[in-house]
């Protein structure tokens, strides 16, 4: 059963990956060699800083709500993630704010989420969306929040 959810998983994440995010050459600053920490916490590619994170933002492509709990999430410190009621939130603003954050600031979120909380937000959102979010994550990291997912 491992097994065939690993494959599963795999095949998921790279052929999403692939088609949602076509690999471009500027974004190899996301891998974590090429992470800076700021001065709250969070980490951002070298790329990234100085750019917006939330152009989406700027162009009224997301809820100001998602844009809000982006922002929230991208300044907090990764000690302080549990506390933030992301899980509190409606499907669909969670799978935005997931789709919206770097990677950096989406691994800092699912890595220090409460198991409980983690849980909640896998359901909460499609399997598409979750395994999606994943793939933008280093390997080391992603399995373990995939095995902190499944338990509660």
């Amino acid at each position: 059963m491992r097994v065939l959810f690993l494959f599963l998983f795999f095949f998921i994440g790279v052929t999403s990956f692939q088609a949602v995010y076509g690999f471009q050459p500027s974004e190899q600053s996301d891998f974590p060699g090429n992470m800076t920490i700021g001065e709250n916490g969070s980490s951002a590619s070298a790329y990234k800083i100085g750019h917006s994170n939330n152009s989406s933002c700027d162009t009224n492509s997301y809820a100001s709500t998602v844009c809000d709990i982006v922002q929230d999430l991208t300044s907090l410190p990764a000690d302080k993630v549990q506390e933030y009621p992301l899980s509190d939130q409606p499907g669909p603003v969670i799978e935005q704010t997931l789709t919206l954050l770097d990677s950096g600031n989406l691994t800092k979120v699912l890595q220090y989420s409460l198991p409980k909380d983690l849980s909640i937000i896998k359901n909460k959102v499609t399997s598409e969306t979750f395994y999606t979010a994943l793939s933008r994550i280093p390997e080391p990291e992603r399995e373990q929040i995939v095995n902190r997912s499944l338990s509660k």
